[in-house]
């Protein structure tokens, strides 16, 4: 899994990078490996798990958007007729 993740050298530069490791507490132990003190640490995907997730992301059918259009349109009807908002 990757980490994105914020830290400091111990000259007190900001540093702003990515880890590859398999736990939260690995990647910590990477960066301070690397004579960093993370700061701040977050999981991310990687761009290519991304993108699977968005391809695999259903867009509603063309039946299902004319459907709920048809609703607003009926509500918006009836409450004019109504005047439940006035």
């Amino acid at each position: 899994m990757h980490y994105k993740y914020e830290a400091m050298t111990s000259s007190g530069q900001e540093v702003v990078d990515t880890v590859e490791a398999n736990s939260h507490e690995e990647a910590i132990s990477i960066i301070r490996g690397r004579g960093e003190y993370p700061t701040k640490i977050k999981a991310s995907m990687t761009k290519e798990a991304t993108q699977r997730v968005v391809k695999q992301t259903k867009r509603p059918s063309v039946l299902t958007v004319i459907l709920l259009f048809a609703i607003v349109v009926m509500a918006y009807a009836f409450i004019q007729m109504t005047g439940v908002l006035k």
